[in-house]
């Protein structure tokens, strides 16, 4: 290993790789995330009016 480079190539790479997938998960998943995250706060408002109801 030469000096200097104390994070091997391959650990790197896994990095990388892990982050690049994440980033292609996130893409492909946003628009069911934002979905879910835009009801949930309405679930919880009905929720509560179904509680105050009874």
């Amino acid at each position: 290993m030469p000096p200097g480079k104390s994070i091997s190539f391959s650990t790197l790479y896994y990095i990388a790789r892990v982050r690049a997938t994440s980033n292609i998960l996130l893409i492909k998943y946003y628009n069911q995330l934002t979905q879910v995250l835009n009801t949930a706060p309405k679930v919880s408002l009905v929720v509560n009016a179904i509680k105050l109801a009874f």
